[in-house]
């Protein structure tokens, strides 16, 4: 079992600088080594037609791609919601409240779209059946 969880979100800076920060991220908030994680321009991001199709109608530039061995899909979005979290706060954003995104997960048979709320968390709903 690999818990997913997927990013879609808005950011000034390009896709090297975004992976070069994740490496910080992850030192400071002290994800699990094994978590996996990649990064992708929406353009680039291939993935099923349910997926693609929210990606492609939020229209949000860069997609983030969280893999967690072992753990639950809901876990895998907790990661990324701390890591997102986090990157608000990082050099990538002149100021936190710049920061949009959201986060999708699936939850058989749905699939599930958070709401990202800075430093504190997200809210949950059901998004697409």
């Amino acid at each position: 079992m690999k818990g997913k969880a997927y990013a879609l979100f808005d950011c000034p800076k390009d896709i090297d600088d975004i992976k070069t920060e994740v490496f910080s991220i992850r030192r400071i908030i002290e994800t699990p080594s094994y978590l996996e994680v990649l990064i992708f321009s929406r353009k680039d991001f291939v993935s099923g037609p349910v997926l693609s199709s929210i990606a492609e109608k939020l229209g949000f530039p860069y997609v983030a791609e969280v893999a967690f061995p072992l753990h639950s899909n809901k876990d895998a979005a907790d990661e990324l919601a701390s890591m997102l979290n986090q990157a608000s706060n990082s050099p990538l954003y002149d100021n936190p409240e710049d920061f949009r995104g959201e986060i999708i997960y699936r939850d058989i048979p749905s699939w599930i779209k958070c709401l990202l709320k800075n430093e504190k968390g997200y809210l949950g709903y059901v998004f697409h059946e």
